[in-house]
Parts: C-alpha cells; structure tokens; sequence
C-alpha cells in the first residue's frame, strides 16, 4: 500500500471515530466472506458499520479522536463496530458472538470511556432506546386513560341514578 492510499486510509478511519458515539472491537479469528457479508447486513439494519481495519493506520487515526484510550485493544485481526446507539449494538455483538465462535468481544469505547468485555456484555442488558420510548408512551397512556375514567365516572354515576330514577317512575 502506497503513502497516498495509507493517508486517505487513515482520513477515513478518523471520520469514522469522529462521526459515531461508540466503537466495539472484536477479534476476529478467521470469518469467512460470506459471514462477514451477513454480519455487516445484520449492523446495516441497525445503523451501525462493522469493518475490518488496518491497526497500524487505525491507532495513527485514534490519536486525535475521542477513542484515543482504545489503541491498546487494536493488537492482532480486528474488526470494528460503529454505531451511534451503544445499546443495539452490544446487544448484536453479544448475540453474533454466542452464535459464531470465529469473533470475540476485546471492548470498546463509548465517547471517551474506554470499555472492557464485561462492561460491553452489561451494556448489552440495557434497554435501547426503541425499547425505553416504547414503556415511555406505554406509560403516558396508562395514565390519560386512567385520568379519562376518573373523569367520566361522576357522570356515570349521574346516568345510573338518572336511570334507576326512572325505572321507579
């Protein structure tokens, strides 16, 4: 690889650590083509990116980056997750770890917090943000319904007795 390429090279692994939240690395231990094309659609749906990196050019990109605490973890194959929801993307690595015993969570690093496999398997236990909007509204609507029966039940009352009053008559 030439010195022009090895710098537009490295231009876009700093765009990729400047332009996303988190970074997941995984090593990677022979994946064949096929998987890695069914690994990336399976990110593609969730907004993230998994790319295979050079670590050299990888750590030079790191240095002015938000993931510079990272560099130690880019020793040996290693593939890169970006994304922009943290959560989700734990969660898939976990899920693509357990099914495929070719990769392997090393960490990785979330704004400037460095993390380490056990950190990103907890990560991966939260709830994403669909998830959190999904009981926010569950909740929100719970209550407008509850306030709604409150609010009905005196006038209820007032049909009942209005009723009774002139089933009597």
């Amino acid at each position: 690889m030439d010195r022009i390429s090895k710098e537009k090279l490295v231009a876009s692994y700093s765009k990729l650590f400047n332009d996303y939240e988190a970074i997941f690395l995984v090593k990677n231990s022979g994946l064949s083509v096929l998987d890695s094309r069914s690994i990336r659609s399976q990110f593609k749906k969730i907004d993230s990116k998994f790319i295979v990196t050079k670590n050299s050019l990888a750590k030079i990109a790191l240095n002015d980056t938000k993931f510079s605490n990272a560099q130690e973890f880019f020793n040996g194959p290693v593939v890169v997750a970006y994304s922009d929801d943290p959560v989700s993307t734990s969660k898939l690595l976990v899920k693509l770890c357990n099914d495929n015993d070719k990769i392997e969570i090393i960490g990785g690093a979330i704004l400037d917090r460095r993390l380490n496999k056990n950190e990103v398997v907890s990560l991966s236990k939260m709830l994403t943000q669909n998830e959190i909007r999904a009981k926010i509204i569950g909740l929100v609507n719970a209550v407008a319904s509850k306030v709604a029966r409150v609010l009905s039940e005196p006038n209820a009352k007032l049909a009942r007795v209005i009723k009774s009053y002139a089933e009597k008559q």
